[in-house]
Order: C-alpha cells, then structure tokens, then sequence
C-alpha cells in the first residue's frame, strides 16, 4: 500500500527522514561557519580540520563519560577504526585536496556523485532494493543540487588528471562513509560509535597535518567559534548516524542532498547572494527528489 505523505510514515522512520534532513542543513549551516572562520583568520584547511575533530571529539566524551567507554570491544575496533579512517579522516582530507587542485566547482559534482555509489553498493553489502522510485529520487535531487550549485559551469575550468582522481576519491570515500555508518550502527549507541570514529579519525588526520598543526595559532574567540562550531558538527553527524540506523543506507545518503538547498538559502541570508530562477527551481527539484522516496515503503 503506498502512503502519500511522510506523516502517515511509521514513527520510526519519520523520524529517521527527520535526522536526514536534520544532518543535511547541519552540514550545510557547518560549511557556512568553516568558510567564514578561514577567511577570518586566514587559517589553512588541514590543521584546522584536525583542531575541529579533536574538539568534536571531546564534545562527545563528555557526553559519554568513561565508564560507558569500556563497554567497547576489542573486536569491534578495526571496523570502528576503518570508519574513522575512511569517513572522518580521508572524506576531509581528500575534500580539502580536491577544492585546492579542481576548484570548488569539480570538487562540488563529483561530491554530490556520492550517493551514486552508496545506491549501487547497498544492494550487494544490504541487499537493498535499487527501485524505479529510488533511482528517479536520486537522479532528480542530484539534478537539482547541479543547478543551485550551478555545477554546470565549467568555464575556465582546467582539469588535470590528479586533481580528478583526487575527486573521485572524495566521492568514493563518502559513499564508504555511509556504508561504514551503516555497518557500525548495530554496535554500540551512536554516541559511542561517533567517538570512536573521530577520535581515531582526528588520530589519523594530526598525523598527517603534524607541520601544520604547529603553526596554528587563533585568538581566544577564534578558539571559541571553532569549538562552538564543532558541537554543531559533532550534532550533525549524530543525526546523520541515526538516520542510518533508522533507514536505508541508501535512502539516507539521498536525503542528505538536502545540504545543497540549505547551503544556498544560508548563502542568500549570510552573504546576501541572490538566487537565480536555476538556483530557485533546483531546490525545488530537490525537494521534490527527496519527497519522492517517501511517497511509498518501497523507496
């Protein structure tokens, strides 16, 4: 039986469809406040992404405490670890590389390509279903976040074949992303399974930015705004987990597009930047993309 409207959904996963787009919007509102902290105190992206994990990090262990700590296993750690590795450290660290060698252009489509793979690897990893509906859904919000990113643009655009494989690497380690969130999401409360995962994945991401991190500096509110700005993240990503505990690995990874719509409506309140008939109609054909997975169950 097909249901016409996400409040006749079970509460179960209208409330996954929530932290969907909940997540979404927290990313987007996050993007908006990382690039303002750069330009402000003119900071370089890898040492400053290192300090936002590692206070994302405490966030969470405050939160949890120690004693909730221990009831994490030995044998669930690499599984854990790959998830810090591929979804906390590599995602960033290779999105920072993109921007820098294609410009935010490139870097933005094949980005949103993400969902692509997450669609196609669900049915062999979850045995989800790749239904008429779900592939209309994805190929309709990706249309749209193409125009109110207005990816389409490649004037003056110089592709090398680094900064490609570099891209696609931010898609391919999103898409791992979600599957590894998926996967670790029957192990532990996501509070827990989020901790472990930045925390191993800040790990990773000190390591590799060990110069950088030395040259840091920020004045005290600096210090303030960053940390303020990581509790959204880490907020963020426990909406993000939740809907993967609650929904399809594919269906969450969809919604997510929602990003593109906030991302642009924060443009316009911040920045004053005025959105195009384009930019106005691809939100709406992402809203529309995104409806269309809740119009029945089998989405």
């Amino acid at each position: 039986m097909s249901k016409a409207w996400p409040l006749t959904l079970p509460r179960g996963r209208l409330i996954g469809v929530l932290m969907g787009l909940g997540y979404g919007s927290g990313w987007a509102v996050c993007t908006v406040w990382l690039r303002g902290i750069l330009d402000r105190y003119q900071l370089e992206p890898g040492p400053t992404m290192f300090y936002r994990g590692a206070f994302v990090s405490l966030f969470l262990f405050a939160l949890i405490g120690p004693s909730r700590l221990r009831s994490v296993r030995p044998k669930h750690l690499p599984l854990l670890g790959l998830f810090g590795l591929v979804g906390i450290a590599l995602n960033n660290y290779a999105w920072g590389y993109s921007v820098h060698l294609n410009g935010v252009t490139v870097a933005t489509v094949l980005a949103y390509g993400a969902p692509i793979f997450t669609v196609l690897l669900s049915r062999p990893l979850f045995g989800e279903r790749i239904t008429r509906r779900k592939l209309s859904s994805l190929f309709l919000a990706l249309a749209g976040c193409t125009l109110v990113s207005q990816a389409y643009d490649f004037s003056g655009v110089r592709l090398q074949a680094a900064g490609l494989l570099v891209a696609l690497l931010v898609a391919i380690s999103q898409s791992g992303r979600d599957l590894l969130g998926k996967q670790i999401g029957s192990l532990y409360p996501e509070l827990i399974n989020l901790f472990c995962g930045f925390a191993i994945g800040s790990a990773f991401l000190g390591s590799a930015q060990a110069a950088g991190v030395s040259r840091f500096s920020l004045p005290p509110t600096g210090w303030l705004e960053l940390a303020l700005m990581s509790v959204l993240v880490g907020a963020s990503y426990l909406m993000y987990l939740g809907a993967l505990r609650r929904l399809p690995v594919s269906v969450a990874s969809i919604l997510g597009l929602s990003e593109a719509v906030t991302a642009a409506f924060l443009a316009y309140l911040v920045h004053g930047e005025v959105l195009s008939a384009a930019q106005i109609a691809g939100a709406a054909m992402v809203v529309g993309g995104v409806a269309l997975l809740e119009v029945s169950e089998d989405a």
